[in-house]
């Protein structure tokens, strides 16, 4: 018999191992719907009827509680790549693959995916993995000598003239003064990219230039016009090594060639009584060294970048860093900033630069950019990019679209406009030099506009 004493605790103990019952029974239906099989077969439901957000979701769960399959990082792989959240897929298809998925259907997800988000060394790596029916497959294309071929037309123009042909060259004293004129430009470039290797990409590239100048020579304020051509032939040759996931080594080497036919004067002394002017050919041969290491993590992309460069008879050095971000964690939206440290003659000037860019319909692309410092004998791009018309470029920016007609065909154009600085000589008078008045020679700085308009058309095989 249990006494009216005892029969409330016994009521409340039973009451205990009840509760305590049902937690256990339901962290036990929780563990079970998060078992390997139970989360395979809600992973392939939620596939099957493509409800991503859900599957993401719930793949998610599912491997914070360990219950991780190569089946599930499949899914949830392919659930951010229908959602064009290609960052997200990467790892997901990286690791279904690690822990040993195999499969070419996988592979082909991970290659566009790389694609996508300019991986382009990481993509090749992958492709040279597929059987050559999946290769015939994704690239019918595809071809031993070349990744892509491409070619472009550039054409500048400036208010150089209008704004400084009628400087008054030879001052006060009428004595002497010269200065150059920038008038326009011609670009025309081609070349091809190459895989010969799977962690291999040798990109080839000449380029020829036809800049129309005039040097403006003035004397006993007497004006002397010589329009001339300068010709620049150049050759850039560079190497994209993929050196680990997502890290490529690139060293590269520019070649250029310039030469042109004009003016010059020889001044006896500096009394300027005896001014000689004759014309002369100038040939010079000039070069960069560059090297430049990008590491992939996540939506960020890091790149350091060097150059030892001999430009216009100087010398110069470039320490560069730029940081690249997919903020949205899609290819919709991507911000590049850059920082250059650039030296000659042991004078050194920081470089920045911002470009922004957005995704402004399924095949197109928009991007801005702005750049500022002082520009003169200076390489972008790894030493692609050249700037050495011998005069500063201030400021430059501009904006570019990207485009694809074709799955094969991409089409860019752009316009650009820099804020140019150049000096033009002339002379003062100094003292007396043996009872004549002497001169001494001074630079005076003139500004002038370049506006750049740019196409390039590349076919990739």
């Amino acid at each position: 018999m249990i006494s009216s004493v005892t029969f409330p605790i016994v009521f409340k103990n039973c009451f205990y191992v009840l509760i305590f019952l049902l937690i256990f029974n339901a962290n036990a239906n929780a563990q079970n719907d998060f078992s390997k099989d139970s989360v395979d077969k809600k992973s392939a439901f939620l596939f099957q009827n493509k409800k991503w957000d859900e599957l993401i979701s719930f793949g998610n769960t599912a491997l914070k509680r360990n219950a991780e399959t190569y089946f599930l990082r499949v899914r949830l792989g392919m659930a951010y790549f229908e959602k064009e959240n290609y960052f997200n897929a990467i790892p997901e298809f990286e690791r279904a693959i690690e822990i040993g998925y195999q499969d070419e259907n996988v592979l082909e997800y991970l290659y566009n995916s790389y694609l996508k988000t300019g991986r382009t060394e990481d993509a090749a790596f992958i492709f040279s993995s597929f059987s050559e029916s999946g290769k015939n497959r994704i690239k019918p294309l595809n071809n031993s000598f070349a990744e892509n071929i491409f070619t472009g037309i550039e054409y500048g123009f400036s208010n150089d003239e209008s704004r400084n042909a009628n400087t008054d060259l030879d001052g006060d004293q009428n004595k002497y003064g010269e200065q150059t004129i920038f008038r326009n430009s011609i670009l025309a470039t081609a070349g091809l990219n190459q895989l010969p290797f799977d962690r291999l990409n040798i990109f080839y590239d000449y380029t020829y230039i036809n800049s129309g100048k005039t040097k403006i020579i003035m004397r006993n304020n007497e004006k002397l016009n010589d329009d001339y051509q300068e010709i620049q032939n150049r050759f850039y040759n560079r190497f994209d090594v993929l050196a680990a996931n997502g890290l490529v080594i690139s060293p590269a080497g520019h070649y250029i060639s310039k030469k042109y036919n004009t003016l010059f004067t020889g001044i006896a002394d500096s009394t300027l009584t005896d001014i000689t002017v004759s014309e002369k050919e100038i040939n010079n041969e000039n070069f960069i060294l560059s090297l430049s290491a990008s590491k992939f993590y996540s939506v960020y992309k890091f790149t350091l970048s060097g150059s030892f460069s001999y430009l216009n008879e100087f010398h110069q050095s470039q320490l560069g860093l730029s940081f690249m971000m997919y903020p949205l964690r899609k290819t919709s939206f991507y911000t590049n900033t850059s920082a250059v440290l650039h030296s000659e003659n042991k004078i050194s000037n920081l470089i920045v630069s911002q470009s922004l860019g957005i995704k402004a319909g399924k095949r197109i692309y928009i991007e801005a950019f702005v750049s500022a410092g002082k520009m003169k004998n200076y390489n972008e791009q790894n030493g692609y990019t050249v700037y050495n018309t011998g005069d500063v470029i201030k400021t430059k920016f501009g904006i570019s679209l990207d485009f694809s007609l074709l799955k094969n065909l991409n089409f860019n154009i752009g316009y650009s406009f820099r804020q140019s600085e150049k000096n033009y000589l002339t002379y003062k008078a100094k003292g007396l030099y043996r009872g004549v008045i002497s001169y001494e020679q001074t630079l005076t700085k003139l500004n002038y506009n370049v506006s750049v308009i740019t196409a390039q058309a590349k076919f990739i095989f």
